[in-house]
């Protein structure tokens, strides 16, 4: 296939801003070309027009060039849910076609950039898969990059419209899916992202794709109100129920459809374009793990604390994941999350010691197995879990402190305690647990502050505890999880309740205790906690507390998915190199008493 003459306007910006040079190209192909050759895991499509523009999308850099067509073909294989059986004939991804949930908007903008309108929710995501329809997506891509050139060489804008949205949908949504969907692995040069009536529900997924996005991608994405858009991109190009001049938006995905459905072939041919990672050079094949699950960056100021608080060195961080991930896959007994994310924070909540990283990892997974009544069945749409979330058990601020610290709000006595079971509340403790663990570097690296807020606790709250109960949940908290606890500020406790104060306190740490403070009222609070970041409720600046019980209530509907699928991580203790461990060592109350003070 030949080489598309451009528009004189569009040869201007490939040699001013892509590096492009007329009389190098066929010499960068053959570079190309002969690179490919001799890359034996990769089958890969090398007809002039593909290969110029990855060319282009990588401004010319025949380094980058390689390095993203192996992306490209890597991603394929890897995510098969994404790129295999692409027949847009299939009547799943007709309608998804046909409902033009994404659409290139005919006319450029005024800077000669293509704009994409995404319109989301317009298909039902109980009844058609999410992966699906970034499927379809993909394909429209894959069009952009054949036939394109304008989208390659100007770049992309993207008018993402959440008006259809529902609550309901963020159940689908997951820091695996949100990654996925992210891994750039494309050489289209994405300009701008416009956000519009985005209700307050999808800001958690908002930030979660923005989490997994290149620095200079997230300054790029912007939510914003209707109005504001066209001041980015004009009126004339957007569809009338855009307040546009270009015509129906339904015509527009007709148009789409029709153009996808005539690439037919080309794409039940791209199917064989892959790579075969068993003949990867170098013996170690890419595995989804490697591409989708990477870490999250941390801003200039957290890694400065991590590397002086946590002894994080970036030089070092890679090669302390893979002995961790190599002593697991050595442990027989142990059924454990692997991605560098997930590892990267017991590392350090462990302040990237290996062997107390390796023990914190064992406990975990180990204390799970151990309690199913605590970590089994964590549906946050159950209704108990619904109850107890919309009651406001837990609370997580908003803001951190002014030691960036994040700050949680405990409320023990909310709920009648004779139709709430005290086990649901644990079990939500620990959702909340696991969910800061997956999304909130801040409470890794600078550490958290819980105020404990005992108003409306009463005597029938204390019945539900016991010394076998509390050992267990000081246990766990302490042995099992890597969180880094700064403080503790107990609050409005009736007198009686002292008694479960002093229970727990046998339990705990030496360090723990110290940092555990007894308030008469919100007063020596705030000589802690700034009013700034506390509810109205609580004598605080930060708005009223139910909105920030439900932004947390949503918060974890969003992390559904992530919550059903982390069932089948655990521990089998039959398969436990040398001794099993039994309930009694793990939460025996032997030789606990003597440290007990409940007078």
């Amino acid at each position: 296939m030949s080489l598309r003459a451009l528009s004189p306007d569009l040869e201007e910006v490939t040699r001013r801003d892509l590096n492009e040079d007329p009389a190098r190209i066929e010499q960068d192909l053959q570079h190309i070309r002969d690179w490919l050759s001799k890359q034996p895991h990769l089958t890969p499509r090398t007809d002039t027009q593909w290969l110029v523009a990855f060319l282009r999308g990588c401004k010319f850099s025949l380094e980058r060039t390689k390095e993203k067509l192996d992306m490209y073909y890597t991603l394929r294989t890897a995510l098969p849910e994404m790129f295999a059986n692409r027949d847009p004939m299939l009547p799943h991804l007709h309608s998804i076609l046909e409902k033009g949930n994404c659409i290139p908007l005919p006319e450029p903008d005024d800077e000669g950039r293509r704009v994409i309108l995404m319109r989301n929710g317009l298909v039902d995501l109980d009844k058609v898969k999410l992966m699906d329809i970034f499927k379809v997506n993909m394909m429209i891509t894959d069009l952009l990059l054949l036939e394109d050139d304008r989208a390659i060489i100007c770049g992309t804008v993207t008018v993402m419209d959440h008006k259809e949205s529902k609550a309901s949908d963020i159940v689908h949504f997951s820091p695996s899916i949100a990654k996925k969907a992210s891994t750039e692995g494309y050489p289209i040069r994405p300009k701008g992202m416009h956000h519009i009536n985005m209700m307050s529900a999808f800001t958690t997924i908002f930030n979660l794709f923005k989490s997994f996005m290149k620095e200079k991608m997230r300054r790029r994405v912007q939510n914003r109100d209707t109005q504001d858009v066209y001041e980015h991109v004009p009126k004339r190009i957007l569809p009338k129920e855009y307040g546009g001049d270009a015509g129906p938006v339904q015509d527009m995905a007709d148009m789409w459809t029709k153009k996808v459905e005539e690439r037919r072939s080309w794409f039940l041919e791209e199917s064989k374009y892959c790579s075969d990672e068993k003949k990867r050079p170098g013996g170690k094949p890419k595995t989804e793990e490697d591409l989708c699950l990477s870490k999250r960056p941390l801003s200039p100021e957290m890694l400065e604390v991590a590397k002086r608080e946590l002894n994080e060195d970036p030089d070092r961080r890679e090669e302390d994941l893979k002995h961790i991930k190599d002593w697991l896959s050595k442990q027989p007994h142990l059924r454990a999350r692997t991605d560098p994310q997930w590892l990267l924070m017991f590392l350090r909540g462990c302040k990237f010691s290996l062997e107390r990283t390796k023990e914190k990892i064992d406990n975990y997974y180990t204390f799970r197995s151990a309690l199913p009544e605590f970590f089994s069945d964590r549906d946050p749409l159950k209704p108990e879990m619904q109850e107890i979330m919309k009651l406001g058990f837990i609370v997580p601020l908003p803001e951190p402190d002014d030691e960036g610290r994040v700050v949680v709000l405990a409320r023990q006595g909310v709920g009648d305690p004779d139709k709430i079971k005290l086990t649901d509340m644990i079990k939500l403790n620990m959702l909340f647990a696991d969910y800061m663990l997956c999304n909130m570097d801040r409470a890794l690296v600078y550490g958290s502050v819980t105020i404990g807020d005992l108003s409306g606790t009463t005597m029938a709250h204390m019945k539900h505890f016991s010394p076998s109960l509390t050992k267990k949940m000081a246990t766990i908290y302490q042995d099992g999880y890597p969180n880094r606890p700064k403080a503790f500020h107990h609050v409005n406790m009736p007198s009686f309740f002292m008694t479960i104060y002093n229970l727990f306190k046998g339990f705990m740490k030496d360090k723990l205790v110290k940092r555990t403070h007894i308030h008469e009222n919100m007063e020596t609070v705030y000589q802690h906690v700034p009013k700034r970041i506390l509810p109205t409720e609580y004598g605080g600046d930060a708005g009223p507390i139910d909105d920030m019980i439900e932004d947390f209530r949503k918060k974890l509907e969003a992390h559904r998915a992530w919550f059903l699928e982390d069932e089948k991580y655990g521990c089998d203790e039959k398969k436990r190199p040398g001794k099993p461990k039994t309930h009694e060592d793990l939460f025996g109350l032997e030789g606990s008493f003597r440290q007990l003070n409940v007078d």
